[in-house]
């Protein structure tokens, strides 16, 4: 575990100085995160730590469901929480585009790293 939070302390690093390096002209432009995404990723998270007491499909699309189901997920996210703790928090969302992001949530052992994609034709509300 400390290597792999070496290396990716390292890859970071090397990753945020090729970026100082690259002339403006070239740099892309900031994606903002959409309501969608900061939507989905609170409700994951809040999932997460509520070990499947909350419906998955507010959370999770017919098509994710079917890949994976309610009792599948329920089985990794105990997984997870027994090998590296509690879920704490979303510690980084980094949007892609208006759909899709960049996530770590972080246990209290560990920095799980991911992808999130939301569904852009269906309305999340609160």
């Amino acid at each position: 575990m400390k290597n792999a939070m070496i290396a990716l302390a390292a890859a970071t690093t090397v990753s945020l100085s090729a970026t100082v390096l690259v002339p403006s002209v070239y740099a892309q432009e900031e994606t903002a995160v959409s309501e969608k995404i900061s939507t989905a990723s609170d409700r994951l998270v809040t999932l997460l730590k509520e070990e499947g007491e909350s419906e998955l499909q507010d959370v999770f699309a017919p098509a994710f469901l079917n890949a994976v189901p309610p009792a599948q997920f329920n089985a990794m996210t105990q997984q997870l929480t027994s090998q590296f703790g509690p879920v704490l928090r979303m510690k980084s969302l980094v949007p892609v585009n208006e759909t899709t992001a960049n996530i770590q949530i972080e246990f209290e052992k560990a920095i799980g790293n991911g992808v999130m994609s939301v569904n852009a034709r269906c309305p999340i509300s609160d």
